[in-house]
């Protein structure tokens, strides 16, 4: 999105020739003199940058008004008695108290939080199913092949160590795998399914871009939550399979 930034300095004959171009046909014309871009919409979607005076004669305020007033107070637990006195002197005002419009932001995103939780609980129901299954047992062809190892002479602790690097390097890539999935299809894509969830389903304008913000301390706690119990869940039907006799595994 671009903006422009006006001087009254210059003057522009397409502007003096088109009334339409300015909410008050008597004001001065401008000239448009530059843009700017950003990579956030919010900071450059429908604005004009201008001095006070010229911003008055564009919008018609006479000198002592103004259409939006910020009060900052002393002691923020008088806001809502501030707020009372506002809008008694000014019927038609709208007061937004800011400590109001955050709870209210908490709550409705609380809400939409617990959408996204109870749609995820499928893939949550799904890696437990994974992890009872690793947890139930080993297959048979991995049984024979630790049987195998433990003839040849390899101890407990080598099949064990063996086992252990093996989850924790398919771990590691499928962990691995999904942050980059989840990255792209957030960031790159931007999280189609997911954005209108949380930031509700109305047509929201300007377009708000999602910025990556990466915690290495995030990214190891994500990483230790998955890859742990599936390392876990690994060696020890593993560790039942290495401390059984190998003839009989072999024959099972």
């Amino acid at each position: 999105m671009i903006a422009g930034v006006l001087s009254a300095h210059f003057l522009d004959a397409s502007a003096t020739s088109s009334g339409s171009l300015r909410p008050d046909p008597r004001a001065h014309a401008m000239k448009l003199v530059g843009t700017f871009r950003s990579s956030l919409d919010l900071w450059t979607a429908d604005v004009v940058l201008c001095d006070e005076d010229d911003a008055r004669a564009l919008l018609g305020l006479p000198e002592g008004d103004a259409t939006d007033i910020a009060v900052t107070l002393a002691n923020p637990a008088e806001a809502r008695v501030v707020a009372a006195t506002i809008v008694e002197r000014l019927p038609g005002a709208r007061v937004i108290e800011r400590d109001l419009l955050e709870r209210v932001y908490h709550l409705s995103y609380g809400r939409r939080a617990g959408l996204v939780l109870g749609a995820s609980i499928p893939a949550i129901l799904a890696l437990l199913v994974l992890a009872w299954d690793r947890a139930s047992g080993i297959g048979g062809d991995e049984r024979r092949e630790i049987a195998i190892l433990k003839a040849v002479g390899w101890s407990t602790g080598d099949v064990l160590w063996a086992k252990l690097f093996e989850s924790i390097l398919v771990g590691a890539l499928g962990t691995a795998l999904g942050l980059l999935l989840g990255y792209a299809w957030v960031f790159w894509l931007g999280a189609p399914g997911l954005r209108p969830a949380l930031v509700g389903w109305s047509v929201m304008y300007p377009r708000a871009s999602l910025t990556p913000v990466v915690d290495l301390a995030q990214l190891l706690g994500v990483t230790i939550a998955v890859l742990g119990p599936f390392v876990l869940l690994s060696v020890v039907p593993a560790w039942r399979a290495a401390t059984a006799d190998p003839l009989e595994a072999m024959r099972s």
